[in-house]
């Protein structure tokens, strides 16, 4: 039990003195606070540095803020000293690295879910050196155990399933934007073999257990769960369109679109939240995987494009302009603005259809909302600057002008007297007061 051996390990390596120095770490006092970041510095010489941390983490005795603390050290400890130059003083040694990669997998699910964003984002980074060469057991391990919580285990673990899941999503991620090369390719190719007919398996059984499931906080956790599972399909996808992937490429975009139908009045976000609910979340991100397939592999997408454009088109007209639903209505016009971009342009072709994306979708979030009326009184000067210089990509607004500027390449004539009459009316009811 690597657990245990944690344990051992840290008792055996002065773990009284590190909890210390994490807890002076967050003292307010300043000077306290520095001396303890001095002496950290110093437990990371130590070959067992990382271990006596782990060991740490593992013990429920210790305050969770303590725990966190030692969290971020441990993140930090492998980002610097993992990988270096041979013969560095405080590279972390071999011997000791193998025990953490043995046991690190079982250590996360161990630890409190406040521990385990830390522990995967060190899972993924120590993944980036050794995955999957010197690390062989890494995702096996993750598949065989995802599998159990999500597949074969009475009642399904939605948390636990997602905390793997989330392991597997920090370490592909780096899919998205890595240069081409034949290393990478080995990798996914190996990653592939292991992951792809098993991710499939998960999202169809979590997509029907969605359907079934009544409790909010069952629906929230399941909607987590199909959340990774629409990233990694993303992740293993953005570099090329794998085989299994394209042969199963009518379950996932149909799955997609389900969901894309899918609500739930428990889970909605209330009118003054900010950050977007976890359906909206979801949503967003399978937007996503479609605006990929749009501009990366446009033939094989295209028998589902009129659907899923159609599904995101009633999205957008029927969600509201509060804030916690921007990410889920810039994604999704981005996403139009990529098909009216491209040889399908013609969705757009006919009069009733550009009339409604205009009256429907483009025109009400080229609205001043509240919140620009807020920021605009709180600075106004940044507020022009952003706008001027198009650094607020990422606003209703923004997106929409793209919109508009994709129409007008194939459709400018129709789109200028739409607006052209738009205007008038709001000037019309201005005037009448």
């Amino acid at each position: 039990d690597y657990c245990v051996l944690y344990c051992t390990a840290a008792m055996e390596s002065g773990q009284q003195a590190l909890a210390v120095c994490l807890t002076q770490s967050v003292n307010p006092d300043k000077a306290a606070r520095k001396q303890a970041e001095e002496q950290l510095e110093q437990f990371k010489k130590q070959p067992d540095c990382a271990l006596t941390v782990l060991g740490l983490l593992m013990q429920p005795s210790v305050p969770i803020h303590v725990r966190q603390a030692g969290a971020i050290f441990f993140k930090n400890l492998v980002r610097q000293h993992w990988e270096g130059e041979e013969g560095s003083a405080n590279l972390i040694p071999d011997a000791t690295k193998q025990q953490v990669r043995d046991g690190l997998l079982d250590l996360f699910l161990c630890v409190p879910q406040q521990l385990q964003l830390q522990l995967s984002e060190a899972i993924a980074q120590i993944a980036s050196y050794d995955f999957p060469q010197r690390w062989e057991a890494l995702l096996p391990s993750l598949v065989s155990q995802t599998t159990v919580a999500l597949g074969t285990q009475t009642p399904r673990d939605w948390v636990k399933g997602a905390g793997l899941l989330q392991i597997a999503h920090s370490i592909f991620k780096r899919y998205r934007h890595e240069f081409k090369s034949d290393q990478l390719f080995a990798e996914i190719k190996y990653a592939l073999g292991l992951i792809q007919e098993p991710l499939l398996k998960l999202f169809l059984s979590a997509r029907e257990d969605l359907g079934a499931a009544t409790l909010p906080a069952q629906c929230k956790e399941i909607i987590q769960v199909l959340t990774l599972l629409a990233s990694l399909h993303y992740d293993l996808c953005a570099q090329d369109l794998p085989e299994y992937f394209e042969d199963h490429m009518r379950e996932w975009m149909e799955g997609f679109v389900g969901l894309l139908k899918y609500s739930n009045p428990s889970l909605a976000a209330d009118e003054d939240d900010t950050e977007p609910g976890v359906i909206s979340v979801l949503q967003a991100e399978l937007v996503e995987n479609f605006a990929l397939f749009m501009s990366k592999y446009e033939e094989e997408f295209q028998p589902f494009l009129a659907t899923c454009l159609g599904v995101v088109w009633e999205l957008l007209v029927a969600t509201s302009l509060n804030t916690h639903h921007d990410l889920l209505v810039t994604t999704s016009i981005r996403f139009l603005t990529t098909v009216s971009t491209s040889v399908h342009h013609s969705l757009f072709a006919q009069a009733e259809v550009l009339q409604n994306v205009c009256q429907k979708i483009i025109a009400p979030n080229m609205q001043l909302l509240q919140a620009d009326e807020d920021v605009f009184d709180e600075n106004p000067i940044e507020y022009v600057r952003r706008d001027i210089e198009g650094s607020d990509s990422e606003t209703r607004r923004r997106v929409s002008c793209d919109l508009v500027r994709g129409l007008c390449r194939n459709y400018e004539a129709q789109v200028t007297s739409l607006f052209s009459a738009y205007i008038e009316s709001l000037l019309a009811t201005f005037a009448a007061g």
